[in-house]
């Protein structure tokens, strides 16, 4: 499976070792011994020790086992930090994500990337929300449309009327002071930076996130990280306990939570839609991509009546590799215009506008002929110099103005 999902990551050539597997999942605890029994082999058992005595052996090995595993992790710092940063599966099936989510407790943000959506269809949101059709084809038309407002209902979308928890109370990473504001991604401008990263900002665009308010209530910058609101819902769909502890059984606690879905969460659940038909569009042309390099974005997706609205245009232009790789053919194009340039800065020889032949053998010009040419030919104030056979010419190259001749000429036009 990973290798198929990466296939679309390798069309842009980025270096990842998470793609690569160069670097095991659980490093720390394979490497060096960690874990493997070396320290039972320093037992010797031809020692009798008194129950006081073997707790404090076994102290110290728990010590030395904690010191070594400290060790490592600091040396694997570096790898481990490029691991997590380049891990992005951008096409991964809903079912693989709900597998994986169990093994973290349904905490998403936990797993090495966060750019996995919450396994939940568009259709579940809509019972959840008790959406019509109408408000469904809405949500498809906003989507399309690249309208990524919120779609403003009865209810305020401040912290205090959301009636979120706060993050920081299950996720330790996320600010634990103040509550968190609601906020949805949008098309950030262009940066310099690696290929993963500015493939993970794209693959967000239109997904709603929280913020904690620390620094808008003048508590200053907490320096927590934003939470995907899709990973908040899918985890607190799954604890409904820790939303409801008052709530006597499970079906009272189901029912509360579909109320606040279809009041308070209202318009977060709509922009969930919204984001849904988004991501769709995303995965159909990262598949059409994989399954054809040679797409271009006005062909990445077959169905022509989705390419005329402004969002799978704009998407098509900042999916495709051709954005990130640079070929040889690009790179001579690119590098054309800097030669001709160059070129036209370097200094060469003029062109006379003008050819005046010179005498031929056998042929008599008069000087009277030469200084008094024909009026109707040269205007009065010209004169034309004949160069002859052989002769050096007076001037080899382009004539320049005086900047200081051209001030005196300017200065003398104002006078009087």
């Amino acid at each position: 499976m990973s290798w198929s999902r990466c296939m679309f990551i390798d069309l842009f050539g980025p270096e990842s070792n998470f793609h690569t597997g160069l670097i095991q999942r659980n490093p720390v605890a394979t490497e060096d011994g960690v874990g493997s029994g070396e320290e039972e082999d320093l037992e010797d058992d031809s020692l009798t020790l008194t129950e006081e005595e073997k707790a404090y052996h076994a102290k110290l090995l728990e010590e030395g086992r904690l010191d070594r595993v400290k060790a490592i992790a600091a040396n694997q710092k570096t790898c481990v930090n490029k691991y997590v940063r380049n891990a992005f599966l951008p096409t991964v099936p809903s079912r693989w994500v709900e597998a994986q989510s169990r093994s973290v407790d349904d905490k998403l943000w936990d797993l090495y990337t966060f750019n996995y959506v919450a396994p939940i269809h568009a259709d579940s949101y809509r019972f959840l929300a008790s959406l019509t059709g109408e408000k469904m084809k809405k949500c498809r038309e906003k989507a399309l449309t690249e309208n990524t407002e919120l779609i403003k209902g009865n209810y305020p979308l401040t912290p205090d009327a959301i009636k979120l928890p706060v993050i920081g109370g299950f996720d330790r990473t996320k600010c634990g002071v103040s509550a968190s504001a609601l906020a949805v991604r949008g098309f950030l401008g262009p940066k310099v930076q690696t290929v993963i990263v500015e493939l993970k900002r794209i693959w967000n665009v239109g997904c709603p996130y929280l913020k904690c308010q620390c620094v808008a209530e003048g508590k200053g910058d907490c320096g927590k990280n934003i939470s995907w609101f899709d990973h908040v819902f899918w985890y607190l769909l799954s604890d409904l306990f820790y939303l409801f502890p008052e709530a006597s059984s499970l079906r009272a606690r189901a029912r509360a939570f579909r109320v606040r879905a279809r009041s308070i969460w209202r318009a977060v659940v709509l922009s969930m839609v919204v984001f849904t038909h988004m991501r769709d569009v995303m995965v159909k042309m990262a598949f059409s991509v994989t399954m054809d390099p040679s797409r271009t974005a006005q062909d990445i997706i077959d169905d022509p009546a989705i390419m005329l609205h402004k969002f799978p245009r704009t998407m098509a232009k900042l999916i495709l590799p051709a954005r990130y790789v640079r070929t040889a053919q690009k790179r001579a194009l690119e590098a054309a215009p800097a030669s001709s340039a160059k070129k036209a800065r370097t200094a060469q020889q003029s062109i006379l506008e003008f050819y005046v032949p010179p005498s031929r053998a056998g042929t008599s010009v008069s000087s009277q002929d030469q200084s008094a040419p024909s009026s109707a030919s040269t205007p009065p104030s010209s004169s034309i110099i004949v160069q002859e056979d052989g002769q050096a010419s007076a001037c080899n190259r382009p004539l320049r103005r005086s900047p200081r001749g051209l001030g005196l000429v300017r200065a003398s036009l104002f006078k009087n």
